[in-house]
């Protein structure tokens, strides 16, 4: 799913290591959309994970450095939209899992995890 006609988007997500995605991510953010991304920081030094070029891109990238996993999978675009499910971003998810994945523009349920997002946001550490 390109991220074309966006202002905002915010990625909250265990790992990303599909670099398709971390393409459209990349993409998104030199159109001047504010991307923001809050990931795990036990998978973001895992071999093929994208983090560090996403971060190196000029994307802002937060971490979880505690203990326990970051393990939430959700995207918002605008504060309106947004999708989650058990989809990892990852290549073994688009090529072999079992996934699933759920879009919605169910504005009030974006607004929750709008809520979620920010208060991680506020919380985890630079990359």
């Amino acid at each position: 799913m390109p991220f074309c006609h966006y202002s905002t988007i915010k990625i909250c997500v265990f790992t990303i290591s599909d670099n398709k995605i971390s393409e459209e991510i990349i993409r998104a953010h030199k159109r001047n959309i504010s991307v923001k991304v809050l990931t795990d920081s036990n998978k973001s030094f895992d071999k093929g994970s994208d983090i560090e070029t996403i971060h190196n891109a000029g994307v802002p990238v937060k971490i979880d450095r505690t203990q326990s996993h970051m393990h939430h999978k959700f995207c918002i675009i605008d504060k309106e939209s947004m999708l989650t499910g058990s989809y990892n971003w990852a290549r073994s998810a688009a090529e072999q899992n079992q996934e699933n994945i759920i879009v919605s523009d169910d504005a009030k349920m974006a607004k929750d995890f709008v809520r979620e997002f920010d208060r991680l946001w506020e919380n985890l550490a630079d990359y």
